[in-house]
């Protein structure tokens, strides 16, 4: 055992084999202390006695020189501790450095290595937000890590064919975020490779950093490269973006045209209408949003595979009548005041789309009248406020009638209605997929009574052993599973909206259970970030329940935030690439 010696200045223990700086935090009292002394410290009297006084301050004199030593001893630790933690960080560096020597990564081939890079590089929605010319993202990250890495990222085109500038959110007077030098350094860099160009303008940020940036990307260097391009029109863009008439794209695959907010009202001129991708070889994918009013552009409607417009019911026929052989997706959004008579009048006003398999029906149910689409396979139909669904659903229920098509999925939103959401998939069968996407609170409570009906009945005793349900009168009228042939059942919430998740896991879990459906595949979105992972969610119970049908077998998928948005606009064939 090791002994514990006393110290002779102050009365502290030291362990007997340690250095004399090594006291123990432990106090022991002074041999020549006296009775009293002891009493006086374990009571609150006052020494009567000069010798007790006396005592007593001798004990507080040692006890204090000897605080001090310890205090000195501390720091002196600390210091060391301090040269220590810096000694053993310096080492782990240099361990660090001879381990990076003998790393695989040093001996990966360069192909390899480009092939990790490409999966660095940001995502579309990350590079629209905050643009690419950030030197803390890929690629430009990766030609600042060593002279390896450097030769690596620049030997390749591809890694710099991304390039976004987005100047939404800028004030007037900010300071611009994209030297020109650097947006060259990156069309440097692409060299030959086909080009990705997303470009956002902003009425509140000056023109005149937007104008020349804009003037670069668009350059008749750069135009013959272009392979996508998606750009926000301000006012003061509108003239260049004319002026483009005269430039060739003999790459452009895919087209996005936006006006940029309420600030860019003020209508083009007729001089000023678009034609710059009239003549445009390989444009076959076409997306244009018009916030305030319409402005006519020139495409190539023959060779389109994919378009997405909002506009006149004219206009839309016009592209749907010329793309009808090639149209594999269309997104029609009837706007402006021109929206089609009630019903086709001859058989020869019925246009015929064999190709489309996608469809998306926004402003005018009667747009379905005039169609006949024999290969449709998904539909999304957007009931806007004002407008009844029952007239989308009537619709639809003839147009899948007067086509014979195929149609497997079904997608709803906006203004639509439980009662008639159930009726289409009654009378259309063939539907094994349905969505819902809510957005308001009308959408909610609807959303809420389609879950409702969605869910089967239970078993007790209230329904006899063949599943009819027991009247009160004795009877047994046959009770059906809503929709029993869905085997996809897919909800989102948009716009900060929130169901009752505990009436889609009751649902969930009432066909899961159930011998008469078919459902396996289960989807929950939730644009705005609801912490479905943590344990402080709200409705935590409820999503372990959920997660148990995922342990049971469902394929069930949860996502929340920028993503669960992103996949809700491929519900409705909103464009991915942008």
């Amino acid at each position: 055992m090791t002994a514990n010696i006393r110290c002779p200045e102050c009365g502290f223990l030291v362990r007997e084999g340690l250095e004399a700086d090594t006291e123990s935090f432990s106090f022991a009292v002074r041999g020549d202390t006296t009775p009293e002394y002891h009493r006086l410290l374990n009571s609150n009297d006052c020494p009567e006695d000069l010798q007790d006084l006396d005592v007593v301050e001798s004990v507080m004199s040692q006890t204090e020189s000897c605080l001090t030593r310890i205090e000195s001893n501390i720091t002196r630790l600390r210091a060391r501790m301090k040269q220590l933690e810096t000694q053993k960080a310096y080492l782990a560096e240099y361990l660090a450095k001879n381990k990076a020597i003998v790393s695989p990564l040093r001996r990966l081939p360069p192909e390899l290595l480009l092939e990790i890079f490409s999966w660095t590089l940001p995502s579309i929605l990350t590079v629209r937000r905050h643009g690419s010319l950030n030197l803390a993202e890929s690629p430009w990250a990766l030609s600042r890590v060593c002279s390896r890495w450097r030769a690596v990222a620049l030997s390749s085109p591809f890694l710099w064919s991304l390039i976004a500038v987005n100047y939404g959110g800028l004030g007037y007077e900010d300071v611009s975020p994209y030297p020109a030098s650097m947006l060259q350094a990156q069309l440097s860099r692409s060299r030959a490779q086909n080009l990705r160009i997303h470009f956002y303008g902003s009425e509140q940020y000056t023109p005149a950093p937007q104008r020349q940036l804009f003037m670069l990307l668009t350059s008749p260097a750069q135009s013959t490269r272009l392979e996508e391009l998606s750009l926000s029109v301000t006012c003061r863009l509108l003239p260049l973006l004319v002026n483009l008439e005269n430039e060739s794209f003999p790459k452009l695959r895919r087209l996005y045209l936006q006006w940029d907010a309420a600030h860019s009202r003020q209508r083009p001129t007729a001089q000023q209408l678009i034609r710059s991708f009239e003549t445009a070889p390989t444009l076959a994918d076409v997306g244009i949003f018009h916030e305030h009013y319409y402005v006519p552009v020139h495409l190539p409607v023959r060779q389109l595979t994919r378009y997405s417009i909002d506009g006149p019911w004219d206009m839309h026929r016009h592209i749907l009548r010329h793309a009808r052989f090639g149209l594999v997706e269309a997104r029609v959004d009837v706007r402006f005041g021109v929206v089609p008579p009630p019903g086709p009048r001859e058989e020869e006003d019925v246009i015929e789309l064999p190709a489309l398999r996608r469809l998306y029906i926004k402003h005018s149910a009667v747009v379905l009248d005039y169609l006949r689409t024999p290969s449709l396979e998904e539909v999304a139909l957007c009931c806007p406020k004002g407008e009844k669904f029952e007239a989308y659903a009537t619709s639809l229920q003839a147009l899948v009638a007067r086509s014979r098509c195929p149609l497997r999925r079904l997608c709803i939103t906006g203004n639509f209605n439980a009662e008639d959401t159930v009726k289409v998939l009654h009378a259309v069968p063939s539907v094994k997929e349905l969505a819902v996407i809510v957005d308001s609170y009308s959408a909610r409570t609807e959303a809420e009574h389609l879950l409702i009906c969605l869910t089967p009945p239970l078993h007790d005793e209230d329904v006899s052993n063949d599943g009819c349900e027991i009247g009160s009168s004795g009877t047994t009228t046959p009770t059906l599973v809503a929709a029993a042939h869905l085997t996809t059942i897919s909800l989102g919430c948009d716009n900060g909206t929130r169901v009752a998740f505990e009436l889609f896991h009751s649902m969930l879990r009432a066909r899961w259970d159930s011998d008469d459906c078919a459902l396996h595949t289960a989807k929950l979105f939730v644009d705005s970030e609801v912490g479905m992972s943590t344990k402080k969610h709200p409705h935590r119970e409820v999503l372990l329940d959920l997660y148990a049908l995922r342990d049971e077998g469902m394929e069930l998928d949860m996502r929340e935030g920028s993503e669960a948005g992103e996949a809700m606009g491929g519900w409705t064939f909103g464009s991915l690439w942008n």
